[in-house]
């Protein structure tokens, strides 16, 4: 069986400054607006942690959380409830302990479409849906044995959140996305067999649940 990586399927966004010019308020005129993300994910590894517990090595650690940093640049239409929002992102997660350590990272690119059903001048809540990429580095290690595994793939988000507006330049946001990027096939070599369910190494990698 192929190994799957899923990346983000929780996205929790708990942090955004952001910067704009123009007005943020009562349809007046269209805005630009940049951003810095800072997001707390909770994607499911569960191939890579079978893999892990497959080994049966005492003192391992298995793929939980992780973290996102990201940028955002906003555009709001003139006077109209609607925005369109670019969003690359950059994932990490790793876990280490014994002789085993797994490490994920992943470049991201997200064009979102954002809807505010209701707003006033200092408190913004929103929906939003986009469709994006992403590429994924995994790098396994087993004792002096590593591996190094790459692909990429298509994926979607959709989810809700609030902008608070210090003034019509500044907001806080806070957001939370359901973001689901099925990676199914990971290709890449390995200086060795890494043990335990892992069945073939070096091209498509495989493990046998």
């Amino acid at each position: 069986m192929r190994i799957i990586i899923i990346v983000g399927v929780l996205f929790h966004i708990v942090g955004l400054h952001q910067f704009g010019w123009g007005q943020r308020f009562a349809f007046r005129t269209s805005n630009h607006s940049l951003g810095v993300t800072l997001s707390l994910t909770g994607p499911t590894q569960e191939d890579v942690n079978k893999w892990v517990s497959s080994l049966a090595q005492v003192g391992t650690k298995e793929l939980s959380g992780g973290f996102e940093l990201g940028l955002d640049y906003l555009y709001r239409f003139d006077r109209s409830i609607f925005s369109v929002l670019f969003r690359p992102g950059y994932l990490t997660q790793r876990a280490s302990g014994g002789d085993v350590t797994t490490s994920l990272t992943a470049l991201s690119f997200f064009p979102i479409f954002r809807f505010y059903p209701l707003e006033s001048q200092y408190i913004q809540f929103f929906m939003q849906v986009g469709v994006g990429y992403a590429s994924v580095d995994l790098s396994l290690e087993n004792g002096a044995i590593k591996g190094s595994y790459q692909n990429s793939a298509f994926g979607a988000l959709a989810g809700i959140g609030v902008n608070f507006c210090i003034n019509a330049h500044h907001c806080f946001v806070v957001e939370g996305n359901l973001r689901y990027l099925p990676i199914q096939r990971l290709e890449g070599t390995a200086s060795g067999a890494l043990g335990g369910n892992i069945t073939q190494v070096n091209g498509e990698l495989e493990i046998n649940n």
